[in-house]
């Protein structure tokens, strides 16, 4: 399964354009081809090892020289700076908070149905009902996201076929 892509502008704030304009605003060399290439793309959705890459050119080294030294420049100049400054602060900061809810999303569907038989999941717990038994659940209890994910297939895989389901629905590929 291909890893969870987000938008630069919609899910971050920031215009691809304006973190390209900033990675060429100085000489780059061959040890930063990995972020040329990223850039190059003909996309604004990037996993978040990739917008962590690209988080180092949100704002360039000149803005924070101009916000260093307001005294070499422009009020224009400084205020042009600021508001870039501000906006990469934001956008790191909705860049963590993306992380942050990576590490705690269980990455299954949060529901699934196969006939009258039911899933309900989140990163914390999967409640299977509709079973001729009665509903079944399980509580993560600190595992890592990979292990939980197993641990809810097999589970559910289990209750499938406990209730005669012979095709065990897998949740992921």
């Amino acid at each position: 399964m291909a890893a969870k892509t987000f938008h630069l502008l919609g899910d971050l704030g920031l215009r691809k354009t304006t973190v390209k304009r900033n990675f060429e605003d100085n000489d780059r060399g061959p040890e930063l081809d990995n972020v040329r290439e990223l850039l190059a793309r003909r996309t604004q959705h990037y996993t978040l090892e990739e917008i962590r890459v690209l988080s180092g050119f949100f704002c360039s080294a000149h803005d924070e020289c101009v916000e260093e030294n307001p005294d070499d420049f422009t009020p224009l100049e400084i205020w042009t700076a600021k508001r870039k400054i501000q906006r990469a602060e934001k956008a790191c900061k909705a860049l963590e908070a993306l992380e942050d809810l990576a590490a705690t999303d269980c990455g299954l569907p949060s529901r699934v149905n196969v006939g009258c038989l039911s899933l309900e999941c989140d990163a914390s717990q999967a409640i299977m009902s509709g079973g001729l038994t009665g509903s079944h659940s399980i509580h993560r209890s600190g595992e890592p996201v990979v292990k939980w994910e197993e641990r809810v297939q097999a589970h559910w895989t289990g209750f499938l076929q406990n209730n005669g389901v012979k095709q065990a629905s897998i949740l992921r590929p």
